[in-house]
């Protein structure tokens, strides 16, 4: 298919000292604990939890913080979104009724990024304060913060209110 508009985003680049503070807390704390061999606090995990508590929160969490990556795709057809590896979602460019642009803050509006479905709104919300509002025309609406917005409008082939 052809692809009229192809856009990539990760999780804003704030989050990054909110993963890394915690993660690096982790690691302190596990190899001080297994490195000593004294367990720490007053009720301590053993070292086997303790190690798994480690790959979990010190490995595989902030792993996957940092490989999860949205797309947003606009062909001759259908526009899909998409936060990989977890979530699809695509619809067909005749569905669409209308579309607004907007400003959006994510910790005010919607207290945080990612992807929510509530009260017949999706919001793809991952990077900047550019947005955009699809109407469906079965009632459904999306909010997708797009840095590219107007790039966006014109893929869709709908005028903005």
């Amino acid at each position: 298919m052809n692809v009229r508009y192809e856009e990539k985003q990760g999780l804003p680049k704030v989050l990054i000292p909110l993963v890394a503070v915690p993660t690096l807390l982790i690691w302190g704390i596990s190899l001080l604990q297994l490195l000593s061999g004294k367990p720490l606090g007053n009720h301590p995990l053993s070292d086997s939890e303790m190690r798994v508590m480690l790959l979990v929160f010190g490995v595989l969490l902030p792993l996957l913080i940092l490989i999860v990556r949205g797309k947003i795709a606009v062909t001759e057809e259908r526009l899909t979104l998409q936060l990989l590896p977890f979530f699809r979602k695509s619809v067909r460019l005749d569905e669409i009724v209308r579309v607004a642009p907007l400003k959006i803050d994510p910790l005010e509006d919607f207290a945080s990024w990612g992807v929510k479905y509530r009260r017949g709104t999706l919001r793809f919300v991952l990077q900047g304060r550019e947005g955009l509002r699809i109407e469906l025309a079965d009632g459904r609406s999306m909010v997708i913060t797009c840095p590219r917005r107007d790039e966006l409008i014109e893929a869709l082939g709908k005028e903005p209110e």
